[in-house]
C-alpha cells in the first residue's frame, strides 16, 4: 500500500518487537525432561513433558516433545504436550519448526547424562542410535545419524577438543536435531 501511495518501491524495516506483533512469535515453553539410565548410559526411561502458551482463539501448537519419540529408544517412554490458553496474541512458527526448543531441551539432558555417566557425549549418542523408529517400531527408510555424527566429530576435531573448557564461557557441545 505504501508503494502505491508514493508510486515507487518502499523498503520496510521492523524491529524484533514489531515483527512479533505483525508476524507472530514463538510461544514460550516450559519443558521437563527426565532420563533414567544405567551407569553405562543405557537408557531405561525417557520422559518429556512440555507446556506452551496459546491464545484463546488460535490453535497453534508446536509439539516440542515430538522429536523425543523418535530420537532415542528406551523401554519406558512418555511424551506429553499441554497447552495453556491465555489472553495473548496467537503464536506461530518463528525461524524454525516447533521441534527446535524440544530438541534443545532433549540434547541438553543427553549432555548432562553423558557427564553423569562419565561418557563422551558423541559416544553416548552413537550408542543410542537405532535402526528402528522407537515410536512406531518400523525401520527408518534412511537414517544416517551415526555416520553424520562421526563425520562431524572428525571434521570438528572433537577428539582433540579441550574437555575442561566447559568450566569457562566458551565450551564445545554436542547436539543433534531432527524434524518429524
Amino acid at each position: 500500500m505504501a508503494a502505491l501511495a508514493v508510486g515507487r518501491p518502499v523498503k520496510t524495516v521492523l524491529t524484533r518487537e514489531q515483527l512479533s506483533v505483525v508476524a507472530g512469535y514463538r510461544t514460550p515453553t516450559i519443558q521437563r525432561i527426565r532420563l533414567g539410565a544405567e551407569t553405562d548410559g543405557h537408557l531405561l526411561a525417557v520422559s518429556h513433558v512440555s507446556f506452551e502458551q496459546a491464545s484463546l482463539t488460535g490453535d497453534h501448537c508446536e509439539y516440542p516433545a515430538a522429536p523425543t519419540r523418535t530420537m532415542y529408544a528406551a523401554p519406558n517412554r512418555e511424551t506429553r504436550h499441554w497447552q495453556v490458553r491465555l489472553h495473548v496474541p496467537s503464536p506461530t512458527w518463528m525461524r524454525a519448526p516447533g521441534e527446535c526448543p524440544g530438541m534443545f531441551a532433549l540434547e541438553s539432558a543427553m549432555d548432562e547424562l553423558a557427564v553423569a555417566c562419565s561418557l563422551d557425549p558423541v559416544e553416548l549418542r552413537l550408542r543410542k542410535d537405532t535402526a528402528n523408529d522407537p515410536h512406531s517400531g518400523r525401520p527408518f527408510s534412511t537414517r544416517n545419524l551415526a555416520a553424520c555424527l562421526r563425520l562431524g566429530a572428525e571434521r570438528f576435531g572433537w577428539a582433540e577438543r579441550d574437555r575442561l573448557a566447559c568450566d569457562t564461557l566458551v565450551a564445545t557441545l554436542c547436539a543433534l536435531c531432527e524434524e518429524g
